[in-house]
């Protein structure tokens, strides 16, 4: 999706949102990360993100980054296209706040 935007856009982070649910303990190794579209919008996406313990498997943290794509030569919001909508569907999962 990102690697055919028009020249000049840029994707602004319009909102960020943290639940931490239970400490995430140091065991150097890698946590489980997941990651999926949460919604998909006129003209921002918000990519969802759970974080799970390495070793319980339990979430520790919820998380969701709402992005808008902003076209700097216009100044103006760039709206998701149905194009990128298709491409963004088969990755849509639920909310981690609604």
């Amino acid at each position: 999706m990102f690697n055919n935007m028009p020249e000049g856009t840029q994707a602004q982070v319009a909102e960020h949102r943290v639940r931490y649910l239970m400490p995430l303990n140091y065991r150097n190794i890698p946590a489980r990360v997941e990651v999926w579209i949460g919604a998909i919008n006129g003209a921002s996406l918000t990519v969802a993100y759970a974080i799970h313990d390495p070793v319980t498997g339990a979430q520790c943290v919820a998380a969701e980054t709402v992005l808008a794509f902003f076209q700097t030569d216009t100044r103006t919001l760039l709206r998701v296209d149905a194009g990128k909508k298709a491409l963004l569907r088969p990755l849509l999962g639920a909310s981690n706040f609604r």
